[in-house]
């Protein structure tokens, strides 16, 4: 059996995991405090994680199943924990613990967040991003027939409409919401990838309101309840 961690850098999927930095990282950044202990499950290279270190002076774990995710990152200089969350127990806790573009890629998320509770110091807080599945353009591209993801796997996948097989589940501002309430959490803060093209055109016309509907991406940022 194939190692699924390393499945994610495989070269059917593209250059998206080979990537050391996101359009999306910013608006993740923003959320977390300077000098915060930081985990970020499923790190992939440790670009977000080297930024959170040099640029705003926290501390940083990584964690993820790749081994050449593990390689990049260690080169960075972060120390990096291998551990699949689906079915080992993490250790330690953390100010902050960020789940960038996994959410999506779990069989059980809200079980996942119920267990990361326990990893958050007592004012800790979890921050998700995912992308946005009521994205104007993705719901376009739906009625097209097209793929709606505009994040991960192979560009060449999804022009023809084919999703990458880590598509388990799509997001929105309403469900993502629905989930952490859910898994234990509330006090929540968003932050929006802002659009590009004709769609950020569109965004001005409508004063960007409501948000969701004109960002690919949303983060937000949530405590335990």
């Amino acid at each position: 059996m194939r190692d699924k961690g390393n499945l994610l850098f495989n070269e059917s999927l593209g250059g998206y995991y080979k990537q050391d930095w996101n359009e999306y990282f910013p608006s993740i950044i923003k959320l977390v405090p300077s000098n915060s202990f930081v985990l970020d499950c499923g790190c992939g290279r440790g670009g977000l994680l080297a930024y959170l270190r040099d640029s705003k002076d926290c501390r940083v774990i990584g964690l993820d199943l790749s081994d050449d995710a593990i390689k990049a990152s260690k080169e960075k200089f972060i120390d990096i924990i291998k551990l699949d969350l689906d079915e080992d127990k993490l250790t330690g806790t953390y100010d902050v613990i960020i789940l960038s573009s996994v959410l999506e890629s779990l069989i059980d998320p809200i079980s996942i967040l119920k267990k990361l509770k326990n990893n958050l110091n007592e004012n800790g807080s979890i921050i998700v991003g995912v992308p946005n599945f009521s994205y104007i353009f993705s719901r376009i591209q739906y009625l097209l027939g097209k793929n709606v993801k505009r994040y991960g796997g192979s560009e060449e996948d999804r022009k023809i409409g084919l999703f990458g097989y880590d598509d388990i589940q799509f997001f929105n501002k309403s469900i993502l919401s629905n989930v952490l309430n859910k898994a234990g959490y509330s006090a929540m803060e968003w932050s929006y990838v802002p659009s590009k093209g004709s769609v950020s055109i569109l965004s001005k016309l409508f004063l960007n309101k409501p948000p969701e509907l004109f960002s690919p991406f949303i983060v937000v940022k949530a405590s335990k309840a």
